[in-house]
């Protein structure tokens, strides 16, 4: 009887660390950055180009607004990032300066003004 105690001991602690990796690996360097595009009456603007920088690395991701003008970056690792979005019929603006903190979800509303493509 003896002899079976300190092998369940040992496979309990066993359990409880592999258990527990998943957490873990749960704190990642990522984010989100997220948003909408509009126009200076607040109405939304689908299908706008939009073009994720980071200063840092040199990196740039692209995507588009959907109808709703929202448009989202995920997961993207912490860092500082710029957001440039461009549309027919609209000036393209950047918002510049953003830093992105671990497990952050950020969001940048971009308003365009009407105007030069």
């Amino acid at each position: 009887m003896m002899w079976k105690r300190p092998w369940s001991i040992v496979f309990l602690a066993i359990f409880t660390i592999v258990a527990s990796v998943p957490v873990l690996f749960g704190q990642t360097d990522q984010g989100t950055i997220t948003g909408v595009v509009q126009d200076p009456t607040g109405a939304v603007i689908g299908n706008a180009s939009v073009a994720l920088t980071s200063p840092d690395t040199g990196l740039t991701l692209r995507t588009k607004s959907d109808t709703a003008g929202v448009y989202v970056f995920s997961p993207i690792k912490i860092g500082n990032y710029s957001v440039t979005v461009s549309a027919s019929g609209f000036e393209t603006t950047t918002q510049t300066n953003l830093h992105l903190s671990i497990q952050q979800r950020l969001n940048v509303v971009i308003t365009l003004k009407p105007g030069a493509t």
